[in-house]
C-alpha cells in the first residue's frame, strides 16, 4: 500500500514528459491520414454526341430442328442527325483469339449458314433518330447436321467520296446468329488455365484469370462460381463467374475482377458447369492480399507502440519491477 503513492506520482510525470513526444507523433500521423485522403483523383468525362447506328439484338441463340422455317427481326436504330442509308449481307465467321472475336470470311465451312438466311431486300433507310425493323427467315435444310451452326448479318452504311465517283464503308455492325441443332452431338471442354495475375495485391481488387477450350461439335456455355478461401479453408467470399458462349474448336478467356479487403494467404476454388449432361470444369489457385489501406493502420500501432517503449523503456521497466517485488 505504501508503494501506491510512489506509483501514482511517477506515472503522472511520466505522462506529462511524455505529452510532448506522444502529441507531436500524433501531429505527425494524423496529418499523414489527413492529406492522404485530402484530395481524391476525379474520373474526367467528355459527352460528344451520338452518331452512326446500333442494332438490337446483337445476338441470336436459337435452338431448332432440321427443316425449320423461322422468322426473326433485328431492330436498327439511327443515332445521328441525319438519314442513314444502310446495307445487309450474309457472312460467315470463325473464331480467333481468347476474348470472343470473330473474323468475317466469305469461305465456306462445316458451320456456315449462309445459304439458309434469306430477307426481302438487303437496303434500308433509317431516319435520324428512328428504329427500322430489318426482317430475315431461317430455312434450316432437312439433312443439317447436328450440332452448332452459326453465321452473322452484317449492317454498313456507306458515304460517298468527294473525291470520286466511288463509296467507303463509314460503320459495319454485325448481329451473330447462333443455331444449335438436335442429335448425336458432341459436348466436350476442357480447363486450360486458372490462375491469378498477380501473386500479391496491395490493393482491394482481386483479378483471376480463366481459359476454357471447347474440343466438342456445338457451342458450350459454362456456369458457375469461384471460391475463395481463407488459409483455414473457410469460405469467406463467392463470386459469380460471367457466362459467356465459347464456340466449336475455340479458346474462351473467363476473367473476373472483385473487390477484396482481405490481408492473407487466400485460396481459389473454380466450379463450373456446362452441357446438357452438367459436365464439370474445377480448378484452383492461390494469391497473396496485403490491402494497404488495412495494413498501414496495424503498421501504425505497431509502430507507436515501439515507439511509445523505446522512448519511456527505462520508466516502464523499473515501473514493472516495483511492481513485481512488492
Amino acid at each position: 500500500m505504501l508503494l501506491l503513492p510512489y506509483i501514482s506520482e511517477m506515472l503522472t510525470n511520466f505522462m506529462l514528459k511524455s505529452m510532448k513526444k506522444i502529441f507531436i507523433i500524433s501531429s505527425i500521423v494524423f496529418g499523414i491520414l489527413f492529406f492522404a485522403g485530402m484530395f481524391p483523383v476525379y474520373a474526367q468525362t467528355n459527352d460528344t454526341d451520338k452518331k452512326g447506328f446500333s442494332i438490337s439484338p446483337p445476338s441470336f441463340d436459337i435452338n431448332a430442328k432440321p427443316g425449320d422455317h423461322l422468322n426473326n427481326i433485328i431492330k436498327v436504330e439511327n443515332l445521328s442527325k441525319e438519314p442513314i442509308a444502310l446495307t445487309a449481307r450474309v457472312q460467315n465467321f470463325l473464331p480467333f483469339g481468347d476474348e470472343g472475336q470473330v473474323s468475317l470470311t466469305d469461305n465456306e465451312s462445316l458451320y456456315s449458314i449462309n445459304s439458309w438466311v434469306k430477307f426481302l431486300s438487303p437496303n434500308l433507310v433509317v431516319q435520324p433518330g428512328q428504329v427500322a425493323l430489318f426482317s430475315f427467315s431461317l430455312d434450316i435444310p432437312v439433312d443439317a447436321q447436328p450440332g452448332s451452326n452459326y453465321g452473322a448479318i452484317v449492317f454498313s452504311s456507306e458515304q460517298a467520296n468527294s473525291d470520286s465517283k466511288a463509296t467507303k464503308v463509314v460503320q459495319e455492325i454485325a448481329s451473330i446468329i447462333l443455331i444449335r441443332l438436335p442429335g448425336d452431338v458432341v459436348e466436350q471442354a476442357k480447363l486450360i488455365n486458372f490462375k491469378s495475375d498477380k501473386d500479391t495485391y496491395t490493393e482491394p481488387k482481386v483479378k483471376l484469370n480463366t481459359l476454357i477450350q471447347n474440343s466438342g461439335s456445338v457451342l458450350v456455355k459454362p456456369t458457375g462460381s469461384i471460391d475463395i478461401l481463407d488459409i483455414f479453408g473457410n469460405k469467406i467470399q463467392t463470386i459469380p463467374v460471367t457466362s459467356k458462349n465459347i464456340l466449336p474448336n475455340s479458346n474462351r478467356a473467363y476473367d473476373e475482377e472483385f473487390g477484396f479487403e482481405g490481408i492473407g494467404f487466400f485460396k481459389a476454388r473454380l466450379n463450373l458447369s456446362y452441357g446438357e449432361n452438367l459436365k464439370t470444369l474445377s480448378g484452383e489457385t492461390s494469391f497473396v492480399s496485403l490491402y494497404t489501406q488495412r495494413l498501414i493502420p496495424i503498421i501504425l500501432l505497431i509502430g507507436g507502440a515501439i515507439v511509445f517503449y523505446v522512448v519511456l523503456r527505462k520508466r516502464i521497466n523499473k515501473a514493472i519491477r516495483i511492481i513485481i517485488k512488492g
